[in-house]
């Protein structure tokens, strides 16, 4: 490493968030607030040099500069909004549409498919790429159909043997009637469900350690403060609580309860609904273990919030 570093090498670190608490907070906060999934990265380049040839990146970038300068010179768009599939070089590029120096603090926002090349000074430069790979209206529509196909059986059929040599002429008909049943079912909930699952399974668990435990005894008016973003999913009958790290399945008298976890930031034991007190405690205890939640004080005790 210190030989290519010295070669003039950048040294790269993905998904810092798995090994910072601090930029695992960072990522946990964006992500759940956009509802697009986040991925934070760090870059150590050695002075006066150069990461990467000009390219464009198929999803949002933010550039938070730690250390060092770095000068930026982006480009308008190739093609605008890129999928996963069109990602490229720039090639030959017109003039930049903005040329400037980073520094310590600063921050600079990159569309996605606005191309951009950077170099360091005349110092080591560090910084975080936080990169927002965002959900699109053909995802959504994906998911709706996914979702469909585990009600629809004609969704799930095999295409009829030599299909290639049958041809799109003979294909058409029946795609366009299968297609015509998306405009008969509701589509939204069933899509929005899926891809609140995937945020949640790609949200960063706590890496301050993997064992919880609560402080003293949870009593019905212990306060618990909800830690990760998580989610209720209810599958052919079966009930899985979905939080970053894991899952559980759990019984299907848990749901309101447990949508009321996800649904709030603090909340108090006891107003859990359609538990017993002991089944309460017990649900906390499992989720505090699994880093979900957290105990603050009791009410009514002294420096105690609500």
């Amino acid at each position: 490493v210190s030989s290519a570093w010295h070669a003039g090498f950048s040294i790269n670190v993905n998904e810092v968030q798995a090994r910072c608490p601090s930029v695992a907070r960072l990522q946990r906060a964006l992500q759940e607030r956009l509802a697009h999934r986040v991925n934070v990265n760090m870059y150590l380049s050695p002075p006066s040099s150069t990461g990467f040839d000009c390219h464009y990146d198929v999803h949002d970038v933010f550039i938070l500069q730690i250390g060092g300068r770095k000068r930026w010179r982006v480009f308008p768009p190739l093609i605008e909004l890129p999928l996963d599939s069109q990602p490229g070089a720039g090639g030959d590029m017109p003039d930049p549409t903005i040329e400037g120096t980073l520094g310590p603090g600063d921050l600079l926002y990159l569309p996605r498919g606005w191309c951009h090349e950077a170099s360091s000074l005349g110092a080591p430069s560090l910084h975080l790429t936080v990169g927002v790979n965002v959900r699109r209206w053909v995802d959504l529509a994906q998911k709706a159909l996914t979702a469909l196909a585990v009600e629809d059986v004609r969704f799930r059929r095999a295409l009829p043997p030599g299909y290639l040599a049958a041809g799109a002429d003979a294909l058409e008909p029946l795609l366009r009637g299968l297609l015509d049943a998306l405009a008969k079912r509701p589509l939204a909930e069933p899509a929005l469900e899926a891809l609140a699952a995937d945020l949640v399974a790609t949200t960063s668990p706590r890496v301050d350690g993997r064992f919880g435990r609560a402080q003293g005894r949870v009593e019905a008016g212990s306060v618990l403060e909800r830690l990760v973003p998580c989610r209720v999913v209810r599958k052919e009958g079966h009930v899985t609580f979905l939080f970053p790290g894991g899952s559980m399945p759990v019984p299907a008298r848990w749901t309101a309860a447990l949508r009321h976890v996800a649904a709030s930031e603090r909340f108090v034991v006891s107003n859990l609904p359609g538990l017993s007190l002991t089944v309460q405690r017990r649900l906390v205890e499992r989720l505090v273990e699994a880093h979900v939640l957290r105990v603050r004080t009791p009410r009514g005790t002294r420096g105690g919030r609500s």
